[in-house]
């Protein structure tokens, strides 16, 4: 009877925790709902929800608008992470459209179908590249950004060119010389140093004033790393080395 009783409890014990633990899972299906802005499918519905699997890819629903072109859409479908609305972009029929080339500037290229930007209607989400480390921020047409959401205003040519411009990315590699580990970081030219980890060493605590070694702070070619400071990126490679300064806080008689 009591074996019965073991093994009832131990089923009991399983389930419940089997259920926990779904129960503690984040899902990973998001919602993406596709507003037509005065478009409509070939069902003649306004709007389509789908519900995907976060990143990955899926097809985007197909809208048609009397004496329209669909331009494009309001966020890069290609890199849905989260649940939101997506809301088409229309040109009227009539309207000027300028052939756009994607120059990535050492980035990926550009490989889907032709592009255009329509005068006088909305810029949807273009294309976005990547290169290594660097931060993308954005295209350019000379020194003036093109911004999805504002209205293309350029006039009737032919073919534009929008130039890709970065913030130099650099990987930051941290030898704590003896101390805890700590994981590597990449720092934006221009942009400020973020709070740091901060390894220990030795055994004790700073807290307690009983710590083997006090942590003095990070150090690239000698000199500190202040947090808050504007980093640049080295001319030069694209991977650096902060090193880590130490005082021994225990001292030995002879």
């Amino acid at each position: 009877m009591r074996k019965k009783l073991w093994i009832m409890v131990s089923v009991v014990l399983i389930c419940a925790l089997i259920f926990a633990a779904c129960a503690e899972r984040p899902s990973d299906k998001i919602t993406v709902v596709f507003e037509g802005n005065g478009g409509v499918t070939e069902e003649n519905r306004t709007r389509v929800e789908l519900s995907i699997e976060k990143g990955a890819e899926f097809q985007a629903p197909t809208f048609h608008k009397d004496g329209y072109i669909f331009v494009g859409w309001d966020t890069d479908v290609t890199d849905i992470q989260q649940s939101c609305t997506v809301t088409a972009i229309w040109a009227a029929e009539n309207s000027v459209r300028n052939k756009i080339i994607f120059d990535s500037d050492g980035g990926t290229a550009y490989s889907g179908e032709e592009f255009y930007l329509y005068v006088d209607a909305e810029i949807p989400e273009l294309f976005t590249p990547t290169r290594g480390v660097d931060k993308f921020l954005g295209w350019y047409m000379g020194e003036t950004k093109v911004t999805p959401g504002e209205i293309w205003a350029e006039p009737d040519t032919e073919e534009i060119t929008l130039k890709a411009k970065w913030s130099i990315g650099t990987t930051v590699v941290f030898d704590s010389d003896g101390g805890t580990a700590c994981a590597s970081i990449v720092l934006y030219d221009g942009e400020e140093i973020p709070v740091l980890p901060k390894p220990t060493k030795g055994f004790g605590s700073e807290a307690t004033g009983d710590d083997e070694f006090r942590f003095l702070g990070w150090y690239y070619k000698g000199v500190q790393v202040e947090e808050g400071a504007i980093w640049q990126a080295p001319e030069q490679g694209s991977e650096v080395t902060f090193t880590a300064k130490w005082k021994s806080m225990w001292t030995q008689n002879y």
